[in-house]
């Protein structure tokens, strides 16, 4: 029987290794396909035309009582949702906080209108980028067990408001409903998330931060059960895009979030952050 209960836990902690990796590694995908491929950031002005590209430019967009339209100057190559551009037409664009956000597409450049609290832009992505190339992969603290807690939810009734502020320095407010409490390094631990449906978003400092961590802060998931139980695994925790480029619009975390231990676990600090 004892040695029956081994094998078994020699097996889960293997497939907990496993998950862990192949966790780690679509972080890195995801880090190579959706950011280190970002090569621009551009705010549009209300009322005022830009070019793009600003030497020999082919489309021209204006922001106008908060839409963007992009008019097409030279249709060569130029692909809109997929669909060849039309010289001389007028694009209305939208943003990717629509359902279907627009996409202009030329060669190995992609470009898209995000809204932020700030306003709204063009991101400019390039997958053939060279920050593509240059990475060398994440770095990671050994995966420690003790940094796999079991924490609980605690309703925050009536909802309470935080003030995040984000890495071009701006500040949104968000309703939090709860917030996560669990013990770590022998002390009492509580970190205030983002919710939609069961799925929670932490942004955290610690002792590590702008030493071994990246400074700014860290990314952490986890999922609500049905009994309020949430398992904080800190081997999971992530850097924000803005660690690898400069045209990312992060979270920062508010100081609700700022905890007064190290957290030895999850991604290292870049070797060129940012």
């Amino acid at each position: 029987m004892i040695r029956f209960i081994f094998i078994f836990l020699g097996v889960a902690m293997a497939q907990d290794w496993k998950d862990l990796q192949d966790f780690r590694q679509g972080a890195e995908e995801s880090i190579k396909k959706n950011w280190l491929v970002v090569v621009g950031l551009d705010w549009l002005q209300e009322g005022r035309a830009q070019n793009w590209p600003a030497d020999k430019p082919i489309v021209a967009f204006e922001l106008k009582n908060k839409k963007v339209s992009m008019k097409v100057l030279d249709e060569k190559d130029l692909k809109v949702d997929g669909q060849s551009a039309q010289k001389g037409k007028t694009y209305v664009l939208l943003p990717d906080t629509s359902n279907k956000k627009t996409v202009i597409e030329k060669g190995s450049v992609q470009i898209f209108v995000i809204e932020r609290a700030k306003g709204l832009g063009l991101r400019i992505k390039d997958t053939e980028s060279p920050a593509v190339k240059a990475f060398a992969g994440l770095k990671w603290f050994d995966p420690k067990k003790e940094y796999v807690i079991q924490g609980r939810w605690k309703d925050l009734k009536p909802e309470r408001v935080i003030k995040i502020p984000d890495i071009q320095g701006e500040i949104s407010e968000e309703k939090i409903s709860g917030f996560v409490e669990f013990e770590l390094a022998g002390q009492k631990q509580q970190l205030y998330p983002t919710k939609e449906g069961t799925d929670l978003f932490f942004v955290f400092k610690d002792l590590t931060s702008g030493k071994t961590s990246y400074g700014p802060g860290r990314f952490l998931r986890a999922d609500l059960k049905k009994d309020g139980t949430v398992i904080m695994d800190f081997n999971r925790a992530t850097n924000p895009p803005c660690a690898f480029i400069s045209f990312a619009t992060c979270p920062l975390p508010p100081i609700e979030n700022y905890m007064k231990v190290a957290v030895e676990a999850g991604a290292l600090k870049p070797e060129k952050g940012h």
